[in-house]
Formats: structure tokens, sequence, C-alpha cells
């Protein structure tokens, strides 16, 4: 899953940017203040990864407009498929007729859509059909978004609890025992069934049920009683109180990562790693986590990934990326040559500013001007002169 075609319209200090036959990688280059930034925050809110605030908007308060073309392959599909995003149909044929019955302005292997925004808050999504496609942010790739302070508790839960065990996950949900689309509402009606089984045959989230039934029945169920005897004579039948047990699992069951080094005693939290080599474990972690090709389409955004870094812990990120590319879709901005050197020159386009002094994209890219718009030259990069 691929942004292929990128617009963004009324964004910060952006007017109107395009870039089209954006491929698995995409790199910006440019100056300072030409955008680059706000071309990664524009992609992670329409994304859903980010919220514009009041400061995003231009003086006259205009809509944002985001207009995504989303390139869809055969496995991305089967992937929706299996994780029932956008129908809950158990037979391919049936679930891509209401797929595409739900998501119209799909064809051809790609969909299309306008994400908007307006000042008081509002989002929706246009696909050409419905002024708001309710369906389509269950279509959008997960966002892994590093800016520039490399935050990285966000990402990292999310990573890690994709490795947990789909009970635990399941669990940590709160989802219906019978069908894991439903909240689960408390309402015990599996409890028969359960208590079918031995404790041998009952796994750990029938077992967390059982605990909730019981500790509602021993102890919730006469209190409420009591609870609504009085509320209903001093409120006049006002209505119903109802209590909800919640067993809290996944605050019981978190997973948290640590480092052991040489040269101290204890292992410490990653969260405290320099924000270098937080920035390496991070995209380690993805790399890890993309191994496994169930993995649902995901899109790596990422600014600078050179900073905090030495020269040559530079060209091990790139790599990095490069091979992530393969994977999942990569969009980062760089001032390093170091971060150019494995991809290819129609996956680096330059930023710049138009004759208004507004971001614009270089339709084509030239690798001798955007050398010369980081500061270095060919014979830089070669140690030409250096003995």
């Amino acid at each position: 899953m691929e942004i292929s075609y990128l617009q963004i319209r009324n964004f910060k200090s952006i007017e109107s940017l395009s870039m089209h036959n954006i491929e698995s990688a995409l790199i910006l280059v440019g100056q300072n203040s030409v955008g680059k930034s706000s071309i990664l925050t524009a992609i992670a809110a329409a994304m859903g990864e980010y919220t514009p605030v009041p400061a995003d908007f231009n003086r006259q308060r205009q809509n944002i407009e985001i207009s995504i073309a989303l390139s869809l392959s055969s496995k991305d599909l089967q992937l929706l498929f299996e994780g029932k995003r956008v129908s809950a149909y158990k037979r391919w044929d049936s679930w891509f007729k209401d797929f595409t019955s739900k998501l119209p302005s799909y064809k051809d292997g790609a969909l299309t859509f306008t994400y908007v925004a307006n000042y008081n808050g509002n989002i929706r999504y246009n696909d050409g059909f419905h002024k708001n496609n309710r369906y389509l942010p269950q279509v959008l790739p997960s966002v892994y978004y590093l800016d520039s302070s490399r935050s990285m508790e966000k990402i990292q839960h999310h990573l890690l609890s994709f490795l947990e065990d789909d009970l635990l996950n399941q669990m940590r949900m709160d989802c219906c025992l019978f069908d894991r689309q439903k909240t689960c509402s408390h309402c015990f009606s599996c409890i028969g069934l359960l208590n079918q089984k031995t404790p041998e045959e009952l796994n750990a989230f029938e077992t967390e049920k059982l605990l909730e039934y019981k500790l509602y029945h021993l102890n919730l169920k006469d209190f409420s009683q009591r609870v609504n005897q009085h509320f209903s004579r001093n409120s006049r039948f006002h209505g119903k109180i109802t209590y909800d047990l919640t067993c809290h699992t996944g605050e019981i069951f978190q997973v948290q990562g640590y480092i052991q080094q040489k040269n101290r005693p204890a292992p410490f939290p990653v969260s405290q790693l320099g924000k270098g080599m937080r920035s390496i474990y991070l995209l380690s972690l993805l790399e890890a986590y993309m191994e496994e090709d169930s993995r649902m389409p995901s899109l790596l955004l990422m600014e600078d990934p050179e900073i905090y870094l030495h020269p040559q812990l530079q060209k091990t990120s790139s790599d990095i990326l490069y091979r992530l590319s393969r994977k999942c879709q990569v969009i980062f901005s760089t001032h390093s040559p170091n971060l150019l050197f494995p991809f290819n020159s129609r996956q680096i386009r330059q930023i710049v500013l138009n004759q208004e002094g507004l971001p614009a994209a270089r339709e084509k890219t030239n690798l001798s001007l955007i050398l010369d718009d980081l500061g270095y030259s060919a014979a830089d990069l070669l140690n030409v002169g250096f003995v």
C-alpha cells in the first residue's frame, strides 16, 4: 500500500503543492524553511495520525485539503480481507463486491480521496461520491511518524502490542467473546458455554470473562440494586444506574523494552537512550516488525534521519530505510547526502520556494542541483583533494 499521488492545499505555509508518480520511497530534500516538515505532517494528518491545530490554517482559515491516490496491491487487498476491514463477509467474492460498493473511488488498483479539515475541528474524507465516507479510515495504513524529538513511547507500544499473543490482544481490546468486532457489553450470555468446559479447556480470555462474571455477581449486582433503590426514590425515577466492570488487562500486561550494556551493572529502559541511538533502535524495531508478511500495510514518516548521528551511523540509517522501503512505504526529509546513496533519482524530490515564496516540488530531479542545495559537490563526496 503506497501513496502514488499527493496534493496539499492550505496547510501551514503550503498553498498548493503536488507530487506525481511517488514510489516506495520518497526523499524530500531542500534548504531550511521550504516546507519539508509540513509535507510530512500533512501526510500524517491525512492518515489520521495528526490532528490540525489553529496554527496549521492560513489567515483566511480556509479548509485544509489533502488529496491522495493510494495504490493497493493484491496482497494489500488480501490482508484487508483477512482483517475484515470495511466488510465482514467471509467469502472473498462477497467481501470484494462489498468493498468496492462502499469505496466507489477504488479503481484500477488505486483508492482516491481528499482529506478535508476545517478550522472548527471537523474532519471528513471526501471520495468524490460521498462528502464523508466513513469506511475510508479503515483502509488507511498504520503510520509511524518520527519527528525531530524522536519520541518513541507511542511507536514502541504499538509495535510491541502486535507481537503479543492474539488472546492477550483480545483481552486488551475488551471485545465480545463471540464477535471480535463488537465491544463486550457484559451481558454474560457466554457464561453458559464456558460453564460446560473444564478448567483445562478454558483459555486466558475465557477465564477472564468468568472472573468478571464472578466478581460482578459477588459484589456489584447486590450493590447496584441497592443504589438503584435509593436513586429511583431520590431522583423520582430519573433512570437506572449500571456499573461497568473492567479488568484493565492492558495495564496488567505491558511489554517494556530494556537495554543491557557492558559498562552498566543493570539493564535500563531503551527510552533513556540518547536520541541518536533511539533512532537506530526504532528503525531496527520497525525492520524486525516488518519481516512478517502478514503485517498490515504501514507507512514510515521520518524527519531528518541524520540528526544526532555520526556520519557512519547516517549511512547505516540510510541502509535500514532502504531495506524498509521494500516492505513498506518510507517518506523522509534530509539535509545529508549520506541518506541519498541507496535510492534512485526518481525517489528524490527537491522542495523549493516558488516565485511567490511558497513551497513547491520540482517535477524533475537534478542530482547536481540537489547536492548544491545541500551545500555539497561531487568532489566533496568523492573526497577529491584529500591526501
